[in-house]
Order: structure tokens, then sequence, then C-alpha cells
């Protein structure tokens, strides 16, 4: 299992729907606790056939997620686990709009399609540069700036689109 895309507050699950489709081909799963709604799928079909708001930002969440997810394959395959280590914990802190949160190196190397010592290794060359703090199943972003800097340009190059589609 490797993770392609966080689906933030102003997300949501059920993409194909959206595009007609019928099942996901993807594996959804919550890494923190959420609130969330809950809406039937004929009921969403109705919505999104009128031509107001909601299918507006509907689908121009569908467009930022999937230019996550093309950025993401991308930049699984051609940078190195440090950079994809601080691309995940930024877009992490955006979703979560927390510089900390309760999550294991395990869990990461689990998204990241990584070994857990991989991680291991990482985190603690970031931790001695002061970017970022684990402690036992928590992990801090103490600079989101080097952070960035220590990213690859997948991170910015999400950030872009998910920016600019908002503003739509």
């Amino acid at each position: 299992m490797v993770q392609i895309a966080i689906v933030d507050r102003n997300g949501f699950v059920g993409v194909p729907i959206v595009l007609m489709g019928s099942k996901s081909t993807v594996r959804i799963v919550t890494q923190t606790p959420v609130q969330a709604f809950k809406m039937d799928a004929k009921e969403l079909l109705v919505q999104l056939n009128r031509e107001g708001k909601l299918r507006e930002v509907l689908l121009r969440y569908t467009q930022a997620l999937q230019a996550q997810v093309a950025q993401s394959a991308l930049c699984n395959p051609l940078h190195s686990i440090r950079q994809r280590l601080c691309r995940w914990l930024l877009m992490y802190r955006d979703s979560s709009q927390s510089d900390s949160f309760d999550l294991t190196q395990e869990e990461i190397a689990s998204m990241l399609g990584a070994h857990r010592n991989q991680i291991g290794m990482e985190a603690r060359q970031l931790s001695k540069r002061g970017l970022i703090q684990f402690r036992r199943g928590t992990v801090s972003l103490l600079d989101q700036v080097g952070l960035e800097q220590e990213s690859c340009e997948c991170y910015r190059a999400i950030r872009h689109w998910t920016d600019e589609l908002s503003e739509i």
C-alpha cells in the first residue's frame, strides 16, 4: 500500500460517483479521527445534475485531487525518501492545519512505500537539523520553510494546483 493523495477538510471521498463511476479503485484510510458528512450516492448524483455551487466545488476538488495523484505518481519513483517524507509531512500539515500530529514512523513508512528504518534514519537527520521532532508516535514540524527547502518540487506543484483551483 502506498499513499497517493491526502483528502483534507475541504475534500471528499467518492470521486468515482462524480465521474459517473460506480466503485472506487483505491482503498480509503483515515489516519486521524475525522468528522464527516455522509450522503447517499443517488442523492449526490441528483445534486450534481443541478447547476449549483455544490457541483462546481466537487468538480474543482476532483481536478485538484487528480493533480495530486498525478504528481504523487511522478514523485514516488523520482525523488529520494527524504524529499518525499518532507513533501508528505508538509501536505499532512496543510491538511490537518496543525504542526503536530499523531503518526508513527511505521505508518509514515507504509504510506510512502518505504521501510520503517529508512523513515527513522531520515527523521533523525531532519530532527538534528531542527526541522521536525518525533516523540512516541507524535511528529511535530518545527521549521516549515526548512522542510519546504528539503522537499522536492512536487509539494509546491500540488500546493499551486490546490490554491489555484480553490480560488476559482
